[in-house]
């Protein structure tokens, strides 16, 4: 849409939905101007979207409006590329993005194939992506490639689960990952329902988050319910800030938490700016975080700051502050 209105695309009824791109080429759809965007199913189906060849895809916003896009009904839902090829989703502008589901059904989005993949904001707004009923959610990458998922301007950010169901976001193969914001704004991701939460490496590669910027960054879980993270393979893992602002996680319900490595590799998770920090639980449950496999583990605060987090794991440990 070049101008101001509102667009809208889906399924009212059951039936298979199928768009992408099989050969060669470049693809973009979006929103230039003023306007409102939906696209989803409401009804039962099976929806994918994505490219099983070489070329580019782009899907987003570059103007002022609102972005929506999921599944209000039951169904299926599968976005992403089975080849080789550059991905990126978004929005360039001012505005507001939802994705996800509202209904009970599966979702998966990511990379099956080598390539790149980018989505996030790089400009003014909000970014809501989750699952707001039952149902499943998994995104990553399951081949070689490059990930980039986050914020590089000013606005809010918020991913996660509201309702019962699993969540899984993470690399099962070979490549890099990168999650954060790289501007201003305010982060959020977590569950806030009951339901599984399961976010890491199954393969080979690095995995970086954080922020880079100043804002603020919130990740954990607001109810019941189980939370994972970690590696479960060899590479390299690092979380953290490289700038000012505030930094928390934990749980604030009832549930157990879990993070740490189960291969061999290295894990990083720190500060290296000017902030505050802080992980742990506000309610009742277990928690547990460090090592079971073979690596290095480092923790703590290089900048400035307030730190505190605690735990109990096996392996090599440091904690501190260098500032």
């Amino acid at each position: 849409m070049s101008g101001d209105g509102h667009y809208h695309k889906g399924m009212s009824g059951h039936g298979h939905y199928h768009e992408g791109m099989s050969g060669h080429g470049h693809y973009h759809k979006g929103m230039s101007g003023h306007g409102h965007y939906h696209k989803g199913m409401s009804g039962h189906g099976h929806y994918h979207k994505g490219m099983s060849g070489h070329g580019h895809y782009h899907k987003g916003m570059s103007g002022h409006g609102h972005y929506h896009k999921g599944m209000s009904g039951h169904g299926h839902y599968h976005k992403g590329m089975s080849g080789h090829g550059h991905y990126h989703k978004g929005m360039s502008g001012h505005g507001h993005y939802h994705e996800g589901m509202s209904g009970h059904g599966h979702y998966h989005e990511g990379m099956s194939g080598h390539g790149h993949y980018h989505e996030g904001m790089s400009g003014h707004g909000h970014y809501h992506k989750g699952i707001s009923g039952h149902g499943h959610y998994h995104k990553g990458m399951s081949g070689h490639g490059h990930y980039y998922e986050g914020m590089s301007g000013h606005g809010h950010y918020y991913e996660g689960m509201s309702g019962y169901g699993h969540y899984h976001k993470g690399m099962s193969g070979h490549g890099h990952y990168h999650k954060g914001m790289s501007g201003h704004g305010h982060y959020h991701k977590g569950v806030s329902g009951h339901g599984h939460y399961h976010k890491g490496m199954s393969g080979h590669g690095h995995y970086h988050k954080g922020m880079s910027g100043h804002g603020h960054y919130h990740e954990g879980m607001s109810g019941h319910g189980h939370y994972h993270k970690g590696m479960s393979g060899h590479g390299h893992y690092h979380e953290g800030m490289s700038g000012h602002g505030h930094y928390h996680k934990g749980m604030s319900g009832h549930g157990h938490y879990h993070k740490g490595m189960s291969g061999h590799g290295h894990y990083h998770k720190g500060m290296s700016g000017h902030g505050h920090y802080h992980k742990g639980m506000s309610g009742h449950g277990h928690y547990h975080e460090g090592m079971s496999g073979h690596g290095h583990y480092h923790k703590g605060v290089s900048g400035h700051g307030h730190y505190h987090k605690g735990m109990s794991g096996h392996g090599h440990y440091h904690e501190g502050m260098s500032g």
